[in-house]
């Protein structure tokens, strides 16, 4: 009886990683957290998040053993999630995130065997260093890398050289509708304005506008090409309407972002449109769609010109999963204050937010930062909850 409530004692705590999806594209943010929960008080030497984008495959050699091959297609990276300190009983939440290199190939051709390729993915391993006394514990984790689709389409130049026209005849008059879209080509945050110009000699109201993007998936299963239609944005309505014998100038917009397939296959194309429409009440609808050109994220990343520095904070467990006080924030430091990011140019380090209620706790002296090479570039952390990878928690003991 002792005996078997005494083997629960020695466990210390568990080490899970949560991650938001499980396949990402080259250019994409990567938001997760790690999450550890200590039942009674652990020494720590550091917590970090070694980053990885490898392919492992089995090749058999000339006797026909199999061995594993492992390839790194980009350089090992590192991040510190928290310096050494000591865990008191409770949960904590650190969220971090990362960029995934826009050079992220898909595959890498295996060395041993000339035209063979493997799919790569990016590997994340949490390492919780125990202090003297008790073991390392580790979890990994495996991100899908996707191909990222093409955009072959060419947006229409619009903006203030052409004008899109459209017509809805009724029996007793026409509804005449001109629209303008202010850019060509969006990227995700971008805000899409329409400026449109509705010429109503009908005897009927013009009574609802709304405009929306939606977004078209050519993809290839089963060695055909399918067209499956996404959800896009949702529909953006103006209150303007539009009387008998009468004309209405005015603009309309909607927030831009783009959107990746949910699809398992292999995508081919996307294409993004923006569809403005005009109802005439009971009695038709103008339409007018607009192709753009979409592009995810932006390339270019920037830090402030003034690097910041590492701060000491108390460090306090947090409440259960979800609301936790205690989290991580990400900062940039700039090695020599250049305004953008270069090779070599900046550092990672983890710093904790004070907590809220005031209470008192350990103070930290944060370690030096850990070099960092800009494989994978950390943008900011996020306190947003995920659902908990698929993998079983490491258990302390």
């Amino acid at each position: 009886m002792g005996g078997a409530q005494s083997a629960p004692e020695r466990r210390l705590g568990t080490l899970d990683v949560a991650v938001e999806r499980e396949y990402y594209y080259p250019g994409e943010r990567v938001q997760a957290y790690v999450q550890i929960e200590v039942r009674r008080a652990v020494r720590c030497a550091g917590v970090y998040v070694d980053l990885r984008c490898l392919t492992e495959t089995n090749i058999k050699n000339v006797d026909g053993v199999e061995a594993k091959e492992t390839i790194d297609a980009l350089r090992p990276s590192t991040i510190l999630i928290t310096p050494e300190c000591t865990f008191e009983p409770g949960k904590y939440q650190f969220p971090f995130a990362f960029k995934l290199p826009l050079a992220t190939p898909p595959t890498v051709e295996v060395k041993s065997v000339a035209g063979i390729f493997a799919r790569t993915s990016f590997a994340m391993a949490v390492r919780f260093r125990a202090a003297k006394g008790t073991r390392d514990q580790s979890r990994r984790y495996r991100i899908r890398v996707l191909n990222r689709p093409q955009q072959p389409m060419r947006p229409l130049r619009v903006e203030n050289t052409r004008v899109l026209h459209k017509f809805c005849c009724l029996r007793d008059g026409v509804v005449h509708c001109k629209l303008t879209v202010n850019e060509p080509a969006f990227t995700t945050g971008d805000e899409i304005r329409a400026n449109f110009e509705i010429s109503n000699s009908s005897m009927y109201t013009v009574s609802k506008l709304s405009m929306r993007t939606i977004v078209t998936y050519e993809v290839s299963a089963n060695g055909k090409s399918i067209e499956i239609t996404g959800e896009g944005s949702p529909e953006h309505v103006s209150s303007v309407t539009v009387g008998p014998s009468s004309t209405s100038r005015g603009s309309i917009s909607i927030p831009f972002e783009f959107v990746y397939p949910s699809v398992d296959a292999h995508t081919l194309k996307i294409f993004h449109r923006v569809v403005f429409r005009a109802q005439v009440w009971r009695k038709g609808q103008v339409e007018i769609v607009v192709p753009i050109l979409a592009y995810g994220d932006h390339a270019d990343t920037t830090i402030p010109s003034k690097p910041s520095k590492p701060k000491s904070r108390r460090f306090l467990p947090g409440s259960p999963m979800g609301s936790s006080r205690r989290q991580a924030n990400v900062e940039l430091e700039g090695a020599r204050g250049s305004s953008r990011i270069g090779p070599g140019d900046f550092s990672v380090v983890a710093t904790a937010v004070p907590d809220p209620s005031g209470d008192t706790g350990e103070e930290l002296a944060f370690a030096e930062p850990i070099a960092f090479v800009p494989d994978a570039h950390v943008i900011e952390s996020t306190s947003k909850e995920f659902a908990l990878a698929r993998t079983p928690s490491a258990t302390f003991e």
